[in-house]
């Protein structure tokens, strides 16, 4: 059990980075204008789409497979396997990028426009969700790299590098909300991702190399 539960805890608070993100969103999202909570919901209720259909899928069957080879000291298969994974998440969620960043009045449109939703609201929650989509792709692959640092035991490093992208997250928030309402809110969880992601990368490939 100790073994078990010393690095859950690390573990826990590095794969729910994401999600205090966005816990961090509403508290501030509260504080704008009226609607700014709506329009963030809105646009995550789309947002949520290809990381729950994609990157928990993907990140669920890489984690054993990666574990497996680990365990058989089978470093070239784990790597293959992870690439391979980090190919298929970036193939299925290039078309929901460039869809969220190109069209995302229209998708807004189509799914929630009806009864009090006016053009003001989608064109908020548009705006919300394509400074979303700026960081969807880190946030998917985050899912096929997280799990190599998992496979080897090691829970902490992925925990400290979710601490400096919620910091740059959170400043960011401060620095952007009042120009840019609640879309500075969504670019900012977009670009604490894309630090989490490239630190982990970088970590990533020099252990590899020690290795």
């Amino acid at each position: 059990m100790k073994t078990f539960l010393k690095p859950l805890g690390p573990a826990t608070i590095g794969s729910g980075a994401s999600q205090i993100a966005m816990f961090v969103d509403t508290i501030l999202a509260a504080a704008l204008p009226v609607g700014a909570v709506s329009a963030m919901y809105y646009a995550d209720r789309l947002y949520q789409l290809p990381i729950g259909v994609i990157a928990i899928a993907i990140g669920t069957v890489l984690l054993p497979e990666l574990s497996r080879r680990f365990a058989a000291k089978d470093e070239v298969g784990a790597r293959r396997a992870q690439r391979r994974a980090i190919l298929w998440s970036t193939a299925l969620t290039a078309p929901f990028v460039l869809a969220f960043l190109l069209i995302p009045g229209w998708l807004v449109e189509i799914a929630f426009a009806r009864g009090a939703f006016d053009a003001a609201a989608v064109a908020r929650s548009a705006a919300t969700l394509q400074a979303y989509a700026v960081g969807l792709l880190a946030i998917v692959l985050l899912r096929s790299v997280v799990p190599g640092f998992h496979a080897r035991g090691d829970t902490r490093t992925p925990m400290w590098v979710a601490f400096a992208g919620i910091a740059v997250n959170v400043a960011l928030k401060f620095a952007l909300t009042g120009s840019f309402d609640v879309a500075g809110l969504a670019f900012a969880t977009s670009a604490g991702a894309w630090v989490n992601l490239l630190l982990l990368v970088v970590l990533d490939r020099r252990s590899a190399r020690l290795a």
